[in-house]
């Protein structure tokens, strides 16, 4: 991951911790509103949906314990 995409994902988590927000396009708007290249947003995004991806995942395996 580029540093520019780390911190465009940094960026988005903050947006949405922040300001409570639940849907992915106001953050990817807000990121592009505030200089971070689209590229840059998408790529973030992706990772970000697949480290909740694994989250869930692991919280699933470990719902017999």
């Amino acid at each position: 991951m580029s540093d520019e995409t780390y911190q465009a994902l940094r960026a988005a988590v903050n947006i949405a911790r922040f300001d409570q927000i639940r849907c992915v396009s106001t953050p990817k708007r807000l990121l592009i509103q505030r200089g971070h290249a689209p590229e840059h947003v998408y790529e973030a995004v992706q990772a970000w949906a697949e480290y909740e991806k694994g989250k869930r995942g692991a919280l699933a395996g470990k719902s017999g314990d």
